[in-house]
């Protein structure tokens, strides 16, 4: 879990318009610091962006952007029917 008020407001402003719990923007930062040391993911460019703290916001809303993304995307099976149908119907 994430310390000091400062960090929360900080995510909770770089999440802006996302409306997430605080859980979810604990664990979003979590997931953009992890890409920080991972290979997979682009690297931090202090030339292009100077304060680390821009970097990790643009990664956070990036994988809130993915997440919202993929839950419109879901497809449910009814229970009772078996037919898959869209989240949206």
């Amino acid at each position: 879990m994430l310390e000091g008020n400062w960090i929360r407001e900080r995510i909770t402003h770089a999440l802006g318009r996302w409306k997430v719990s605080l859980a979810d923007a604990e664990d979003l930062a979590q997931s953009a610091i992890a890409e920080l040391f991972d290979d997979r993911y682009r690297r931090w460019d202090p030339v292009k962006t100077p304060e680390l703290f821009d970097d990790l916001a643009n990664r956070v809303r990036g994988l809130a952007s993915n997440a919202r993304r993929d839950r419109r995307h879901r497809v449910m099976v009814d229970a009772v029917t078996g037919r898959v149908r869209n989240r949206r119907e």
